[in-house]
């Protein structure tokens, strides 16, 4: 596993600015964005998580009170 993530970071050292310098800026920003995902998806699905808990305990409900453990 740590060697998969090694080659996702020499990829992302390597290969973008490449594509920017050799090819267009606006595919290196397209493999960039692709690149990224596994670095920020994470904390997008946690925050996806913490709104549907929020609108199924009920906006503005009081601590201590909430239906769903999510």
């Amino acid at each position: 596993m740590a060697a998969l993530s090694f080659l996702w970071f020499l990829t992302g050292v390597f290969v973008i600015p490449f594509t920017a310098i050799f090819t267009s800026v606006r595919k290196a920003f397209m493999l960039a964005a692709v690149w990224s995902l596994p670095f920020v998806a994470p904390h997008i699905w946690h925050d996806v998580n913490q709104d549907v808990a929020t609108i199924y305990n009920g906006i503005g409900a009081r601590p201590g009170t909430q239906r769903a453990e999510l």
